[in-house]
C-alpha cells in the first residue's frame, strides 16, 4: 500500500476505561518490545515503527462505576502485564477474598447469621479499586507512551472493510472529523458499538438477571471494637480482616455487593434473578429507598446501613444484565471486555472476561503488523470467547439464583468454584506467562474436565434447592454456622477444598439427592420451579423505577 493510502491510525480504540487503556497500553508496549523475556511467543517482538494508536474517550472525566472488585487473574494482568503495582497498592485497597452471610428466620441479628469466608489473610492477591482512578491512570500511561487521546469524543459513524482501512466518523468537541484506521477495537462495554451494528448482541437465555446499586458513606466497619463488643461471636476463630473483603448479603434468589472504596465510601448492590424475587416497588418510593429495603431484609444489612447516609446521586439501575456477542473479532476489529459480552457479576470476573479478550486480542494485531497470516490466530480467537461465555456461565452460573440462598448448598459451590477457578483459570498464567491468559474460560484442553466437573455440581445445586423449596428446609442451617477457610493457593489446598466439597455433595446425594435426579427442565434448560416453591412475595417480575 502506498504511502498516500496509508491509514492515518494503526489501531483506534473506541473507549478510554480500563478496556481500552489496558487493550492500548499493550499494543503500544508490544509494538517496541515489553521486554517480558518470552521472545516472539509473547507477541510483543518489537515492530519496525511503533504502533499509531487513537483511543476515543466520551468523558472529559471518568466517572465511577462497576466492576469495582478485582479477582486474581485480572490482578494478574493489572500487576504483571500492566505493572500497575504501586498505582495499585497506594491508592486502592487490598482486598482480603469473598466473605458470604446467610440468613433464615433463626437469625435474629449479624451475629447470628452464618458466615463463609477466609480465616486469614488472602495469600494470592486482588484489589478492590476505585474504577475511576483506575482507568484514569491507565489512560494517562497510554498518553505517556505516545497514544493519542480524543476527550470528549463520540463515535457517530463506523464503516468495516474486512482485511482493508476501518473509517470512522468522529465528533470531537464540536467538530467532525473523519478518521481512518487498519484496526478498530470496541471498547464501549455494554453499548457494544460494532456488535449491535452488525445485529450479533444475543442475550444469554435462562439467566434473567438485573442489579439495583449506589455508594454510602459510614456504612458498618466489620472489624471495628464496637462492631466486635456488639455481636461477639464475630470475634473468635478469625485471624484475618473482614472489612477489606467484598461481602455479600445473601438472600433468595438474590445477592448483595459490599465493597470498600479508598475514600471511605462503600459501593452496595443488588443482583436478582427475576424468576425467583420480586423487586419490591412501593408507590411513592424512590430507586434507593427500595434498594434499602431490600438490604434491610437481612440482619447484616441491617447492621451495615444502620448509620449509612447515601450518596444522592449515585444511584443506579441496569436490567438484562447477561449478553454474547456473536464475532468477538474481524481482519480489522476486535472486541475487548464488556462490549464482547458478559454473564454475571457473582464473583467479580467481568476484569478477568476482559484480560482474556485483550491479551489474545493484542497477539493477533501484532502479528498482523508484523506482516505475518493471522487466519489461525483470528478463528482460535473467535473459538475461544465463543466457547468461553458459554461454558462460564453453565459450569458456574445457570439457575446458581435457585440455591445460592441456602448455606449447605453454597458452600460446596464456593469450594468447587474457586478451587478449581485457582486450578483450571489461574494457575496457569502465574506457572507459564501472560499468553496462558489466551486459553480462556475453560478453553484449554487441560481445563475441559474441570468445566465439565463444575457443571455437573452447579447443575446438581440447582435440583437439590429446587427440591428443598418443594420440601420446606431451604436455608434450613443459615443461622448460626461459621464457615472459616484456610485460603486458597496453588498447593495442596485446592485439592483439599475440592475433596471437602465432594464430601458435603456426597453426603447430600444420599440423604436426598434421590429425589431430584430428574428435575422437570424448561426449554432454554433452566430447571422449572413450581409457583408454590418460589419465595412467597414472587410474583411476575414488574418494571424498575428508573434511577433519578
Amino acid at each position: 500500500m502506498e504511502d498516500t493510502q496509508r491509514p492515518e491510525y494503526d489501531v483506534v480504540v473506541i473507549g478510554g476505561s480500563i478496556a481500552g487503556a489496558a487493550t492500548a497500553l499493550q499494543l503500544l508496549r508490544g509494538s517496541r518490545g515489553c521486554g517480558c523475556g518470552m521472545g516472539d511467543g509473547c507477541g510483543c517482538a518489537e515492530l519496525d515503527k511503533p504502533l499509531r494508536v487513537l483511543v476515543i474517550e466520551r468523558q472529559v472525566e471518568f466517572g465511577r462505576r462497576v466492576g469495582e472488585s478485582t479477582v486474581e487473574l485480572s490482578t494478574y494482568m493489572l500487576t504483571r502485564i500492566l505493572g500497575l503495582t504501586r498505582h495499585l497498592n497506594e491508592n486502592h485497597i487490598v482486598k482480603q477474598g469473598f466473605r458470604y452471610w446467610f440468613t433464615n428466620p433463626d437469625a435474629r441479628d449479624m451475629g447470628k447469621s452464618t458466615e463463609m469466608g477466609g480465616r486469614y489473610l488472602t495469600r494470592v492477591g486482588s484489589f478492590q479499586v476505585d474504577r475511576a482512578e483506575l482507568d484514569k491512570e491507565v489512560l494517562r500511561r497510554v498518553e505517556a507512551l505516545g497514544g493519542e487521546i480524543w476527550k470528549p469524543a463520540n463515535v457517530r459513524s463506523l464503516t468495516l472493510e474486512e482485511g482493508g482501512t476501518q473509517t470512522l466518523t468522529v465528533k470531537v468537541g464540536d467538530e467532525e472529523r473523519t478518521v481512518t484506521s487498519r484496526w478498530v477495537v470496541d471498547a464501549s462495554g455494554r453499548q457494544a458499538m460494532i456488535a449491535r451494528q452488525r445485529g450479533e448482541v444475543e442475550p444469554i437465555k435462562g439467566h434473567p438477571s438485573a442489579a439495583v446499586w449506589a455508594r454510602w458513606k459510614n456504612t458498618l466497619d466489620f472489624d471495628s471494637p464496637d462492631t466486635i463488643a456488639r455481636f461477639p461471636e464475630l470475634g473468635k476463630g478469625m485471624f484475618g480482616t473482614r472489612h477489606t473483603a467484598t461481602n455479600h448479603i445473601m438472600g433468595d434468589g438474590w445477592w448483595a455487593w459490599v465493597i470498600p472504596l479508598k475514600n471511605g465510601h462503600t459501593s452496595v448492590g443488588v443482583t436478582w434473578d427475576q424468576r425467583i424475587f420480586k423487586w419490591p416497588r412501593t408507590q411513592g418510593s424512590t430507586l434507593a429507598e427500595q434498594l434499602r429495603s431490600v438490604l434491610e431484609t437481612h440482619p447484616v444489612g441491617r447492621a451495615l446501613l444502620e448509620d449509612a447516609e447515601l450518596i444522592e446521586s449515585d444511584v443506579h439501575v441496569r436490567r438484562n444484565l447477561p449478553y454474547q456477542c456473536k464475532t468477538a473479532a474481524g481482519d480489522g476489529f476486535l472486541l475487548v471486555g464488556d462490549a464482547a459480552g458478559f454473564v454475571d457479576p457473582f464473583y467479580s470476573m467481568g476484569l478477568d472476561f476482559l484480560s482474556m479478550t485483550s491479551t489474545s486480542g493484542v497477539d493477533m494485531i501484532l502479528t498482523e503488523r508484523r506482516g505475518d497470516c493471522i487466519k489461525a490466530k483470528l478463528a482460535r480467537h473467535n473459538d475461544m470467547v465463543g466457547k468461553s461465555i458459554p461454558r462460564w456461565f453453565e459450569a458456574i452460573f445457570r439457575d446458581k439464583y435457585f440455591y445460592m440462598g441456602d448455606f449447605e448448598l453454597m458452600r460446596i459451590a464456593f469450594l468447587v468454584d474457586i478451587g478449581l477457578y485457582y486450578l483450571g483459570i489461574v494457575r496457569p498464567p502465574y506457572k507459564n506467562g501472560k499468553m496462558a491468559i489466551k486459553d480462556g474460560m475453560f478453553y484449554a484442553k487441560a481445563a475441559k474436565p474441570f468445566y465439565l466437573y463444575m457443571r455437573f455440581v452447579n447443575h446438581r445445586l440447582a435440583a437439590l434447592g429446587a427440591e428443598r423449596r418443594k420440601r420446606g428446609t431451604f436455608g434450613r442451617r443459615n443461622a448460626g454456622q461459621r464457615m472459616l477457610v484456610p485460603g486458597f493457593a496453588f498447593d495442596s489446598s485446592i485439592v483439599k477444598a475440592t475433596a471437602r466439597a465432594m464430601i458435603y455433595l456426597l453426603k447430600l446425594e444420599l440423604s436426598e439427592g434421590w429425589r431430584c435426579w430428574r428435575p422437570k427442565r424448561g426449554a432454554d434448560g433452566s430447571i422449572v420451579l413450581r409457583d408454590k416453591d418460589k419465595p412467597d412475595e414472587m410474583k411476575t417480575p414488574t418494571s424498575l423505577q428508573t434511577a433519578g
